[in-house]
């Protein structure tokens, strides 16, 4: 990126020296291309843009009684206060990761089949948080 823009500059530069090499005589005509050419650079170099995400993310791990991953298992994330839910399931190493989600109160379940349903309910998830919805380690654990 700071290569993008260093050549955004060197292109500008270029063509400051080029319209002030010219004569006086074609000086306002130089001028207004000059600030044409200005503007089209500007809106031509790749800027990026970083706002601050308010959003937050929770994640976790999932294992069995003896403490073996558990992959496929479905966690369901429920906002408390909006009532909107998203699934995810688990990898292979029995992990979820929920990006992007609002600052708000949650209640995660999750389920296998074969296994007891677990629910951890009022995991408050705070504005830029990563947080572990289960324990200090992240990890559920399900029964069967």
């Amino acid at each position: 990126m700071a290569d993008e823009r260093k050549s955004c500059v060197q292109v500008v530069a270029s063509s400051l020296s080029m319209s002030c090499s010219g004569s006086r005589k074609h000086a306002g005509w130089s001028a207004r291309h000059l600030t044409v050419l200005v503007c089209l650079v500007a809106l031509s170099c790749p800027v990026s843009l970083v706002a601050q995400s308010t959003q937050g993310s929770l994640l976790g791990a999932v294992q069995d009684a003896s403490g073996a991953v558990v992959p496929g298992a479905e966690v369901k994330i429920v906002s408390l206060t909006e009532g909107s839910v998203r699934i995810f399931t688990t990898d292979s190493a029995g992990k979820y990761l929920a990006l992007d989600l609002k600052p708000d109160r949650y209640r995660v379940e999750v389920a296998k089949a074969g296994f007891v349903h677990q629910v951890v309910n009022d995991v408050a998830l705070l504005a830029r948080q990563e947080r572990r919805a289960h324990g200090a380690r992240g990890r559920t654990r399900l029964h069967q």
